[in-house]
């Protein structure tokens, strides 16, 4: 299966993909509550992760569109308000109201937080990836994660993600990821796993929690 690059012209169907891989998840059950299940807000807040992306970073897909990674380089990693504001989140609170912003503003400070304690070394870090339903057990998540990885080697750098689903933490160490960062949220009951792929070459060391 082929992995091409994908751009802001995909934002419907990138948008509809993500809403549903995550329709279960644990992070958006924390910022959504029961909008998780309105498919156009769903539809609506991965569309703006996209954009923002797109703007910042790299996206791929598969060949088939039945998944995809978002990544941004060491010189993108800061996710800035103003950065946020171009890829349209201002309008949060208009589109989901003041409960669902203030989630997540409590997610993105939490996570922001931990990512730069924890990984302050020229890195890259994967933002999103996401598969369709349908289609996970098939490996497409490992052939994207494979794709990003190699990029990644081939700088001799790196790599960074979180996850707030603890069935993703053991898949991700089969990768090479180690737990860096454990820690609940101050409010709710939400955890967030910090992880980071050694260098290939290098010598870094990281820490488990």
């Amino acid at each position: 299966m082929e992995i091409k690059r994908i751009d802001k012209s995909d934002l419907k169907w990138v948008s509809e993909l993500l809403g549903q891989s995550f329709a279960e998840d644990p992070m958006f059950n924390f910022v959504l509550g029961n909008q998780i299940n309105n498919k156009r807000k769903m539809e609506w807040i991965q569309g703006r992760s996209f954009i923002y992306a797109c703007s910042h970073g790299e996206c791929y897909a598969t060949e088939d569109n039945s998944g995809v990674l978002f990544m941004l380089p060491p010189a993108e990693v800061k996710v800035t308000f103003m950065k946020m504001a171009k890829a349209g989140m201002l309008a949060l609170p208009l589109k989901l109201g003041m409960k669902t912003f203030f989630n997540f503003s409590e997610l993105m400070d939490h996570v922001d937080k931990e990512h730069f304690a924890s990984a302050n070394f020229d890195h890259y870090y994967i933002m999103v990836m996401g598969v369709l339903p349908v289609k996970q057990g098939k490996g497409i998540g490992k052939k994207l994660l494979n794709h990003a990885l190699e990029i990644i080697d081939r700088q001799n750098l790196t790599c960074y993600l979180e996850t707030q689903n603890i069935d993703n933490v053991a898949i991700y160490k089969k990768f090479g990821f180690e737990i860096i960062s454990n820690k609940k949220l101050p409010k709710g009951d939400l955890q967030n796993w910090g992880m980071v792929r050694k260098q290939v070459k290098g010598q870094l060391k990281v820490a488990n929690d």
